[in-house]
């Protein structure tokens, strides 16, 4: 064989082998990677009425706070054509868990009922940065779901938090950098309500006081008048002073 064709069969076998080696390490790192994504997804609820949602991530690969889950529907064929609920988490979530949400009844109407039409079922789960983690679902997966079938990829989640209703619009509306500062200032108000209070109820108890005995009781003393001065003499004694009598010479 050629020396040629033995060292360009080397250089490619050495190719070959790094791209190999270097393949097989990025194909590791991309499936935990993979694994280490942030994820949601739709379980049963504990009782008629209500559905949980979950999300899962690796809190040492990703540092993200989730403030709020967002569920939406766009239902073109059903009366109700489009509709949402929220649920806000105040403080926010900062590990995986899973929220049972007692859905309002548009949405058990929805999933109750017997007639699967087309509808597209989106969860979200919003971060503090404003981003958004998405998952789409058909209504006839979402209503196996609802009535206790729990999807075979669901991670083990142990944090479970306690059932809550839907938000009310008022919050719902609201981002996180408003609801913020919503918070604030219902905090200051409730500050200022209660310094207010405070001071009212201090004024009200010093009325109540009983008043102090005589003995414990201040006396004051009175100020002697100053003494008058001593009129002025006004008169000079003329025997002190005689008169000046003028003479006249004579010639």
């Amino acid at each position: 064989m050629p020396t040629w064709l033995t060292l360009l069969g080397a250089i490619f076998g050495t190719a070959f082998f790094f791209a190999f080696f270097y393949g097989v390490i990025f194909s590791f790192i991309g499936l935990k990677q993979h694994k280490a994504r942030p994820r949601l997804g739709a379980c049963p609820g504990e009782k008629e009425g209500t559905l949980g949602f979950w999300t899962h991530w690796d809190v040492t690969t990703f540092a993200i706070q989730i403030y709020r889950i967002r569920v939406s529907h766009f239902s073109p064929l059903n009366k109700v054509k489009e509709g949402q609920l929220s649920v806000t988490f105040d403080p926010v979530q900062k590990a995986p868990f899973i929220q049972i949400i007692e859905l309002p009844q548009e949405f058990r109407d929805l999933l109750n009922e017997p007639l699967v039409k087309e509808s597209v079922i989106t969860i979200e789960a919003h971060t503090t940065e404003n981003l958004a983690i998405l998952k789409n679902y058909s209504l006839s997966s979402l209503k196996t779901i609802y009535t206790g079938k729990t999807e075979k990829k669901m991670p083990v989640i142990t944090t479970k938090l306690k059932t809550v209703p839907a938000d009310l619009p008022t919050v719902s509306t609201l981002d996180y950098g408003e609801l913020m500062a919503r918070k604030k200032k219902l905090k200051d108000l409730a500050d200022q309500a209660k310094a207010k209070a405070a001071a009212a109820a201090t004024a009200k108890a010093a009325q109540a006081a009983p008043p102090k005995p005589a003995s414990e009781a201040a006396t004051t003393t009175a100020t002697p008048p100053a003494a008058a001065a001593p009129a002025a003499t006004t008169a000079v004694k003329a025997a002190e002073t005689p008169p000046k009598v003028e003479t006249a010479e004579k010639g």
